[in-house]
């Protein structure tokens, strides 16, 4: 065997440098022995690790029946435990470990499992530390108003291997964000500019090691900073407006509640005209004021300092805690509200139609016109009017209306009265008030039809349908011994140009009947209806005749 090979066998050392052994065989001239059984270095842990996050590298395989310990205290020989062949590698306790005795315990492996020696405490690599550095302590935050500044000190950890501190910061219930700068902070105080929000800010200090390894958290500190922020202006500004008062609405995030808790409030300003001019914006005095609100903080301001009948805008701004006002909101315009009835109409005519009767009119020169109101009266012999019933309002036409009702030929009255938004109009009894006398026209069937019996059905009928509705009739049986004879029923409609009563169905309705629509009639006029129970040997036991009118709308 030539001098290098018995240098190479007998090489393998044990090496004990910074707690870590070795023993893989060196060799002249080689590499650096690699170190075994230690953590692979780590890179650095988020903010949110936990030590748990650093475990060990698992240790090279052990060979099957070794069990090397260490038997002494730190820095005292290693001796390595007996292998499943008797007495071979087997070294007295604390004996002082030998070339010899190493290669023999080496010898004694498999040589496809290299023997591994474990130490007690842990090992730690003679490259940097395995393990996380222990957290900073002592973490203090003082907050200066005038700067708005946070100065922050804490006191660092004793491990050799410190490379620094990183500083976290948290506004609110927001995240952990880092602050001071990509590189780890040497000194042990920062000062901090938080955002001026009047939120409670909180720090917390992590150290960070030579290998870039982060502490778990120390303790937090935590400040509250001023509030310099401007709140939103609200949005969604309204109105709605009465005879004597505006009331106001608009919208708030829900977050201004903690300003409104803490002194926050809004305040309503308008200046005269029909454009906001902020030289001349004077404070609205709320005679109530409500704030309410889910989602979304909802105001509402009501307004009685208004002149009746005049033109203003309003705008709202919020104010926060600390006394920081936002921006105007987007204005609105309003006309007050006024006690006073819009004037009369002229020019009213009416027109008989035969679905009723038709009136137009010309407006009042009143701006502040929401609808119109005809109504229908009977003249009295002292010449007043009873007025009988109104014929509605909000046609398509603006000055035009129809009054409804089934053409017999009758004259009656009419007026029309214009309503501002407020309620306020005329009463038709009041002299400035104009009428018109017109008599309807006369569409009655030129044939009179018996009326009789008809309580003993209980008949019930439409007089007026509107829209997508039909004429429709209906009935019960109230008196039983008559109902058991009658063998059907008969609906027919007046034909005025046949002058004549037509049936609207081919033969009789079945006894068992109780209704009947009229599918086919048309708008814009008035029909007229009559209705028989026949009998087996066909007469009449009930007769009934009414009108229905089915209007169009102008």
């Amino acid at each position: 065997m030539t001098a290098r090979k018995q240098l190479t066998a007998l090489a393998t050392t044990a090496v004990v440098a910074a707690g870590v052994l070795s023993t893989t065989p060196a060799t002249a001239g080689g590499p650096a022995p690699a170190a075994t059984g230690t953590t692979a270095p780590d890179t650095e842990l988020s903010p949110d690790s936990t030590a748990s996050d650093a475990v060990a590298a698992p240790s090279a395989p052990q060979a099957v029946g070794t069990d090397p310990r260490r038997t002494g205290p730190v820095g005292s020989p290693l001796t390595p435990a007996a292998t499943g062949a008797a007495g071979a590698g087997a070294s007295d306790a604390g004996a002082a470990p030998t070339s010899a005795s190493l290669a023999s315990a080496g010898s004694a492996a498999s040589p496809s499992a290299p023997q591994a020696l474990r130490a007690t405490p842990r090992w730690t690599s003679p490259f940097g530390s395995s393990l996380r550095p222990a957290p900073p302590t002592g973490l203090s935050a003082a907050y200066d108003a005038a700067s708005a500044k946070a100065t922050l000190r804490w006191t660092a950890g004793k491990d050799a291997d410190l490379a620094g501190h990183r500083l976290y910061r948290r506004v609110g219930d927001g995240p952990w964000t880092a602050v001071g700068g990509l590189a780890p902070l040497t000194a042990t105080t920062f000062t901090d500019t938080p955002p001026a929000t009047g939120d409670r800010v909180a720090y917390h200090v992590r150290a960070v090691s030579t290998t870039g390894r982060l502490s778990d958290p120390g303790t937090e500190a935590a400040v509250t900073t001023v509030d310099r922020a401007t709140p939103p202006a609200p949005t969604a500004l309204t109105s709605h407006v009465e005879a004597h008062q505006t009331h106001l609405y608009w919208e708030m995030p829900w977050s201004f509640t903690t300003d409104l808790a803490n002194g926050g409030h809004f305040r309503v300003y308008r200046s005269p005209g029909r454009t906001l001019d902020p030289a001349s914006l004077t404070p609205v005095t709320c005679v109530s004021l409500t704030i309410d609100g889910s989602d979304r903080l909802t105001g509402e301001c009501t307004d009685q300092g208004m002149a009746a009948g005049t033109h203003h805008t309003y705008a709202v701004t919020a104010v926060n805690a600390a006394g920081r006002e936002s921006a105007l909101s987007a204005p609105l315009t309003v006309r007050s509200g006024d006690q006073v009835a819009p004037g009369p109409v002229s020019a009213l005519t009416a027109t008989p139609r035969n679905d009723g009767m038709v009136l137009r009119w010309a407006a009042p020169a009143d701006d502040d016109i929401a609808s119109y109101t005809g109504l229908r009266g009977e003249r009295r012999a002292d010449g007043t009017v009873h007025w009988l019933e109104s014929c509605g309002d909000g046609p398509a036409e603006p000055l035009a209306l129809l009054c409804p009702g089934s053409p017999e030929g009758d004259e009656y009255v009419y007026t029309v009265v214009a309503k501002d938004r407020w309620d306020n109009r005329l009463s038709p009894t009041d002299p400035m008030a104009p009428t018109v006398t017109a008599r309807l026209s006369d569409l009655r069937p030129s044939v009179a039809f018996p009326l009789f019996g008809q309580a003993a059905l209980g008949l019930t009928w439409s007089t007026e349908v509107l829209g997508e509705d039909r004429p429709h009739v209906s009935w019960t049986c109230r008196d039983t011994a008559l109902c058991d004879r009658i063998a059907g029923y008969r609906i027919s409609r007046w034909n005025p140009a046949a002058g004549a009563y037509e049936p609207l169905h081919t033969g009789l309705l079945p006894a068992a009947a109780r209704s009947h629509t009229d599918v086919t009639a048309a708008v814009g006029t008035t029909h007229h209806y009559a209705f028989e129970a026949l009998r087996a040997d066909g007469s009449t036991a009930v007769s009934h005749a009414w009108a229905c009118v089915r209007p169009e709308r102008l």
